[in-house]
């Protein structure tokens, strides 16, 4: 319960980051919300102002309680049970696992990275000059037989 809980969490974040327009917008509003909120309230709902941002934003808001409800619970279970539960354990073993994975990886130098790069275009260059044959050779095939 707990990773559904960070799982909704980070996806509300991201959701209401993504719905304002702006740093701005964002701004406004909460001014407002904290000096006048009933005409924040309005204006936020008014019919000329509803827009698909700040639809997907109370969409995030709601998104966002109901991971916290879930971190909550699942909290409170955690404590009542004494200790994660099952799926929580396997994820904490995942994310372990994962980790050691991550640092067995051994990263291209530099050199490398653009060595490869250079064969990969030289590659490219080679069958668009293929392709680029065959096409006016079949061209020219269709062309003497019209």
């Amino acid at each position: 319960m707990i990773v559904l809980a960070i799982i909704l969490l980070v996806l509300g974040v991201l959701m209401s980051t993504g719905a304002m327009t702006s740093a701005q917008d964002l701004g406004l509003m909460l001014s407002q919300l904290f000096t006048d909120p009933a005409k924040a309230f309005s204006r936020f709902f008014a019919s000329q102002w509803i827009t698909s941002h700040k639809v997907l934003f109370l969409v995030s808001v709601a998104v966002l309680i109901a991971g916290g409800v879930v971190l909550v619970l699942a909290l409170i279970k955690k404590k009542q049970n004494g200790g994660l539960g099952a799926f929580d354990k396997k994820a904490a073993k995942y994310v372990r696992d994962l980790n050691g994975e991550r640092k067995n990886v051994i990263w291209p130098t530099m050199k490398t990275v653009l060595k490869n790069t250079g064969v990969v275009l030289v590659i490219c260059v080679l069958v668009a000059i293929v392709v680029c044959a065959i096409d006016i050779g079949l061209g020219a095939l269709i062309n003497l037989m019209v």
